[in-house]
Formats: structure tokens, sequence, C-alpha cells
């Protein structure tokens, strides 16, 4: 994938709308004046009166109503924007385009989609051909596509037409939103009271204590996005679901103080021990688990702290350090002892490739996400990173990595574009493979920033501008 195209890349990618039936009540000029002669007190002294009142007061009561639907709608619009779930039109019109044989030619109206949709298709033909002639109707050799994703995916059938009968944060899901794999399989519920965001409300009261207790440990959420999301971990955790931590950290690249006693990376080599990134994070750990045990179930969470062991598979990583693939790996194994001997209670310590099932797959993974970055699927993510800002805080960063005292912002904000397949990677990773997940890092939060392309997961920083 060529740089330029990142940055010449403008398409326009179609707007996700939500539309909610709405309940609202017109006033008429009779309620105003009602409302007017109630304050005055000129009614209620007379059975009609008193059914004035008694009908104002319902009224009142239909307002307050009213009012909670309002709300609802607000959490709902709020769901559809952080999860990035499409619409219901944008739904039938996908769906109707693999049933019919029209992939390829919704996909050419819709490039950002290709990746997502030709998976689709794909498994769809499969599912087709392996049920035969129990594929009646149609429809339900997608939803069994659906159903291999989401294994408690309820359907009912309502005269002749099949409906998905689960939720997520209070929402029927349409099935685009589950075939793209755009909804966390451990948040789709059976009920709609279970799931609903106002299910969370009573939690929230103990969200603030929570964030601040974060704060304190010097965590903060990467973005408005993510303490959305962290809002929504917060209450599976309270609720009693398994949630996970997972950290990644990066090989012990050599290092040195600067004149004011500040640790900062010179890559002039590879260690084989606990790096800058693993030691900022187990000097917060303790106060983050004291949180976490605080104010959610203290046996619901795990952690894990994983090596960012990809990349070794760089070649322009192993030319910088100066080191053979079996040389760079063989101290990767060492930094892979010391820190699972020194780690701090409840973390547990593993490699990321071994999340994603070796070298192979996270090389395939990569490709497939520069491609979806390529066609445009995470623009909308992309524009709301602010990557020219990410480039200016990184130049020092990347001034060492490149020995230069000097460097072109254009060509480090390229960087950081191509960097993003890497970060997203990554996160996607992480979350399929670890239900209900939180993301807590170290370094910059605006590079952080970066697992939120393309991922669902909350991101916290734990922040250290010298990494």
């Amino acid at each position: 994938m060529e740089l330029g195209t990142l940055l010449a890349r403008a398409r326009e990618v179609p707007e996700f709308c939500a539309q909610f039936p709405t309940k609202r009540h017109v006033d008429s000029p009779n309620d105003a004046r009602r409302t007017t002669a109630l304050k005055a007190g000129n009614v209620g002294s007379t059975p009609i009166g008193r059914a004035r009142i008694e009908w104002l007061q319902n009224f009142d009561r239909r307002g307050e109503a009213v009012g909670e639907d309002v709300v609802r709608r607000e959490d709902f619009r709020a769901v559809r924007r952080n999860y990035r779930l499409p619409s219901k039109e944008e739904s039938k019109r996908a769906v109707a385009a693999i049933l019919n044989g029209r992939v390829e030619e919704w996909v050419d109206r819709r490039p950002q989609l290709r990746v997502p949709l030709e998976k689709v298709d794909a498994a769809y033909r499969q599912k087709v051909a392996a049920l035969g002639s129990a594929a009646s109707p149609r429809l339900l050799a997608l939803i069994r596509v659906a159903q291999d994703q989401y294994p408690s995916l309820r359907i009912r059938e309502i005269d002749g037409h099949l409906e998905i009968d689960s939720y997520f944060r209070g929402l029927r899901p349409n099935l685009l939103s589950l075939l793209m794999g755009l909804v966390p399989p451990s948040q789709l519920h059976l009920s709609a009271q279970h799931s609903s965001p106002r299910d969370g409300q009573a939690f929230h009261g103990k969200f603030s204590p929570f964030e601040q207790a974060l704060g304190h440990a010097g965590a903060v959420c990467a973005s408005p996005r993510s303490r959305a999301l962290l809002r929504d971990w917060f209450d599976e955790a309270r609720r009693g679901c398994p949630v996970t931590v997972v950290s990644p950290v990066c090989p012990d690249y050599a290092w040195a103080k600067t004149t004011d006693g500040q640790a900062r990376y010179t890559f002039d080599g590879l260690n084989s021990g606990i790096g800058l990134v693993a030691t900022r994070l187990y000097a917060s750990v303790p106060a983050i688990h004291g949180c976490l045990s605080r104010l959610i179930s203290g046996e619901s969470f795990t952690h894990f702290a994983v090596l960012t062991d990809f990349e070794g598979f760089s070649h322009e990583n192993l030319r910088r350090v100066g080191l053979s693939p079996q040389e760079f790996f063989e101290r990767l194994r060492g930094s892979l002892e010391a820190l699972r001997v020194n780690a701090p209670d409840r973390l547990q310590v593993l490699n990321l490739s071994d999340v994603c099932g070796g070298k192979e797959e996270w090389l395939r993974l990569l490709a497939e996400t520069r491609r979806r970055i390529d066609l445009g699927e995470f623009d909308d993510d992309i524009r709301a990173m602010a990557i020219r800002d990410i480039a200016s805080a990184r130049m020092s960063f990347y001034r060492r990595w490149f020995q230069k005292r000097q460097l072109d912002v254009d060509f480090v904000h390229a960087l950081v574009l191509y960097q993003c397949a890497e970060y997203s990677t990554g996160a996607r990773i992480l979350e399929k493979a670890y239900p209900n997940a939180l993301l807590l890092g170290v370094g910059n939060p605006k590079m952080l920033r970066l697992h939120e392309i393309g991922s669902h997961i909350p991101v916290l920083c734990l922040c250290d501008t010298n990494l």
C-alpha cells in the first residue's frame, strides 16, 4: 500500500443515521390556558375543575414519560455512534445485495465496505452449499452466518418473516451489524431490559468515583468515545460479567537518561529485560487493580500484559537495532521471562502473536487492515484522530528512531497513517480474543487513540510523553 494513497484519499463515507420512533405530545392552546389557570389557582373548586387538575397531573406524568423516551433515544443514538452501527436501510440494501448475488455491484458503490462484505458473501455461499435444500428461506443461511459469530443470537418468526430477537444496549441490532461483527458478542442479550443503556443508569452514580480513582492512578481516557465505551464496560463489570484488561508493552529497546533525568529510547539496540513501557505499567498496576477490586466484583476481571513481538517481523525494525530475526526473538524470550517473574499479582504475560495464532496470521490480518484502510472503511475513525497533531507530538520519537535532527512534517504524517494499521490490527485481535476488553496502554494519549480505529475497545492511557 502506497503511503501517498492514504494522504490523497478523500472519499465520502455514508453517514450511518439512527432513526427511532418518537412519542411527542403537541401542546394545544387549551393546554397552555389550563396550565395558566392551574398556576393561578382558578380551578379545582368544582368537580370539573378537580377533573381538570387530575387530567393535568396525568399529563405531567405523561410528560415525564416522554422525557424518559427522549433520554432513551439519545442513549440509542450514542450507542449507534460509538459502535459505528449501520442504519436499518443500509442493512436492508446490503442483505438484499448478498441474497441476490449483487455484492460486487453494491460494493462498487460502497468501496469502504468491500472487505467485510466480500467475507460475509463468501461465508453465505458456503453456508448455502452446506445447508442445501434446508436453506429456505434464503435469509436463513445468512442468519446462520451471523449465529456462527453470535451463538446466543435468537431469531423469531412473525407472519412468515424471520426477525432478530436479541438485544444490544437496548437495541435490536440489524443483521448487517451482526454480520460485520460490530456488536461485542458478550453484550448481546435475550432481554431488552437487561441490555438497555438505562439498565446501567443505577451504576453511573458509581462511575464518577471509578473514573476519579483511575485518574489518581494516572490513567485517563484516550478520547470522549473511549470514555463512552468505558461506561459500557463498567456497566458490564458491575452486572457481574467477566471483563478483561489488556496492556500492550513494547520490547526492551535501548534507552538512556536525558540531562533532566528522564528516560528516553535511543533504539541503539534491544535488551532482554523489562522495557520502559512495562516498567511504567508495572508501577501503576497495584493502584489500578485496587480501583477495580473496590468498584467492581474483585473476581470478575483478568489482566494481561501483551508483548508486541510482531515488531520483530519488520525488516526495518531488525535493521534499526542491528539484529537478525533469531537474535531479536531470543532477546524477546528473555524479556518475556523477566516480565513474568516480576509481574504484579493477577497480571499474566504473553506474546501478541500467540493470541492471534502466530506470525503468518498476524501478517495476514495486518495486510487485510491495510487494504481496508486504503479502501476508506475507517475514514471516519481516522479523520477523528487529528493525525497532524499526533505527528507533531511524536516528532521527537521519530527523530530518535531515524537518527535525524529534522524530519519532514508530511513524512511523519504519512508515517503515523502507516502505523494506524498496526494499532488497529492489535486492538481488534485483543477485542476478539477477550470479551469485554479494556485496553490500558502507556504513552501519549493521542497516539494510543489509533487503537480505536476499526475497534470498539475503550482505551485508557497511563500518560508518559517520553515514550
